[in-house]
Protein backbone atom coordinates (compact mmCIF):
# COMPACT_ATOMS: atom_id res chain seq x y z
CA UNK A 1 0.00 0.00 0.00
CA UNK A 2 0.81 3.40 -0.35
CA UNK A 3 1.42 4.30 3.45
CA UNK A 4 3.33 0.61 3.57
CA UNK A 5 6.12 1.66 0.82
CA UNK A 6 5.72 5.10 0.34
CA UNK A 7 4.20 6.99 -2.83
CA UNK A 8 7.06 5.54 -5.07
CA UNK A 9 6.74 2.28 -4.33
CA UNK A 10 10.02 1.84 -2.11
CA UNK A 11 9.34 -0.29 0.82
CA UNK A 12 13.01 0.12 1.82
CA UNK A 13 12.05 4.21 3.00
CA UNK A 14 10.09 5.25 6.20
CA UNK A 15 8.08 7.87 5.06
CA UNK A 16 8.23 10.72 7.34
CA UNK A 17 9.23 12.43 4.50
CA UNK A 18 6.27 11.85 2.53
CA UNK A 19 4.64 13.24 6.37
CA UNK A 20 4.99 16.39 5.09
CA UNK A 21 2.77 16.19 2.10
CA UNK A 22 -0.56 17.49 3.63
CA UNK A 23 -3.00 15.03 1.77
CA UNK A 24 -0.65 11.63 2.70
CA UNK A 25 -0.55 12.69 5.79
CA UNK A 26 -4.45 12.28 6.07
CA UNK A 27 -4.39 8.97 4.21
CA UNK A 28 -1.40 7.66 6.44
CA UNK A 29 -2.35 9.56 9.43
CA UNK A 30 -0.94 6.01 11.92
CA UNK A 31 2.42 6.34 9.93
CA UNK A 32 2.75 10.27 10.08
CA UNK A 33 1.88 10.50 13.45
CA UNK A 34 -1.48 12.11 13.44
CA UNK A 35 -2.83 12.99 16.86
CA UNK A 36 -6.71 12.04 16.97
CA UNK A 37 -7.57 15.95 16.59
CA UNK A 38 -5.82 16.31 13.53
CA UNK A 39 -6.87 12.86 11.90
CA UNK A 40 -10.78 13.63 12.90
CA UNK A 41 -10.67 17.34 11.87
CA UNK A 42 -10.25 18.84 8.72
CA UNK A 43 -7.19 19.67 6.53
CA UNK A 44 -7.91 23.05 4.14
CA UNK A 45 -4.25 22.10 2.78
CA UNK A 46 -4.88 18.53 2.14
CA UNK A 47 -7.92 19.67 0.69
CA UNK A 48 -6.25 21.91 -2.01
CA UNK A 49 -3.55 19.83 -2.86
CA UNK A 50 -6.49 17.32 -3.63
CA UNK A 51 -7.93 19.93 -5.82
CA UNK A 52 -4.74 20.43 -7.61
CA UNK A 53 -4.32 16.67 -8.16
CA UNK A 54 -7.35 16.59 -9.70
CA UNK A 55 -6.98 19.51 -11.68
CA UNK A 56 -9.94 21.04 -10.36
CA UNK A 57 -8.33 24.90 -9.17
CA UNK A 58 -11.89 25.76 -7.31
CA UNK A 59 -11.17 23.04 -4.78
CA UNK A 60 -9.10 24.85 -2.35
CA UNK A 61 -10.35 24.44 1.01
CA UNK A 62 -12.72 21.58 2.89
CA UNK A 63 -15.72 23.79 2.31
CA UNK A 64 -15.07 24.27 -2.01
CA UNK A 65 -14.75 20.58 -2.49
CA UNK A 66 -17.89 19.80 -0.46
CA UNK A 67 -19.58 22.10 -2.82
CA UNK A 68 -17.78 20.69 -6.46
CA UNK A 69 -19.18 17.49 -5.05
CA UNK A 70 -15.95 16.00 -3.70
CA UNK A 71 -17.26 14.36 -0.39
CA UNK A 72 -18.44 10.97 -1.85
CA UNK A 73 -14.91 10.70 -3.08
CA UNK A 74 -12.35 8.67 -0.29
CA UNK A 75 -9.41 10.46 -0.54
CA UNK A 76 -10.89 13.81 -0.18
CA UNK A 77 -13.47 12.55 2.70
CA UNK A 78 -10.21 11.66 4.54
CA UNK A 79 -9.04 15.09 4.77
CA UNK A 80 -12.38 16.76 5.47
CA UNK A 81 -13.94 14.17 7.51
CA UNK A 82 -15.67 16.92 9.78
CA UNK A 83 -17.16 19.00 6.79
CA UNK A 84 -18.06 15.14 4.76
CA UNK A 85 -19.95 13.89 8.12
CA UNK A 86 -23.07 14.01 6.38
CA UNK A 87 -21.96 12.33 3.29
CA UNK A 88 -22.51 8.65 3.61
CA UNK A 89 -21.48 7.48 -0.17
CA UNK A 90 -18.34 7.23 -0.62
CA UNK A 91 -16.57 6.37 -4.24
CA UNK A 92 -12.76 5.03 -5.31
CA UNK A 93 -12.42 6.28 -8.36
CA UNK A 94 -8.83 7.98 -9.05
CA UNK A 95 -8.16 8.80 -12.30
CA UNK A 96 -5.09 8.01 -14.08
CA UNK A 97 -4.03 11.42 -13.81
CA UNK A 98 -5.12 11.57 -10.51
CA UNK A 99 -2.63 8.87 -9.57
CA UNK A 100 0.21 9.80 -11.76
CA UNK A 101 -0.11 13.53 -10.41
CA UNK A 102 0.00 11.83 -6.43
CA UNK A 103 3.10 10.67 -7.48
CA UNK A 104 4.62 13.43 -8.96
CA UNK A 105 3.74 15.82 -6.11
CA UNK A 106 6.76 13.63 -3.94
CA UNK A 107 9.19 14.95 -6.42
CA UNK A 108 11.89 16.11 -4.55
CA UNK A 109 10.89 15.08 -1.22
CA UNK A 110 13.41 13.05 0.32
CA UNK A 111 12.49 10.13 2.27
CA UNK A 112 14.05 8.55 5.80
CA UNK A 113 16.07 5.68 5.03
CA UNK A 114 14.84 2.28 6.85
CA UNK A 115 17.32 1.24 9.99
Amino acid sequence: TVCANGPNGNPTHVNTGYCTHALYQHICAVKCGLTAAQCNGDSDDAAEQFGTLKGMAAVTTCATGQAAGQCTDAVFRRACPVTCAASRRLAWSPTHDFARNFTQSFHGVTPTPSR
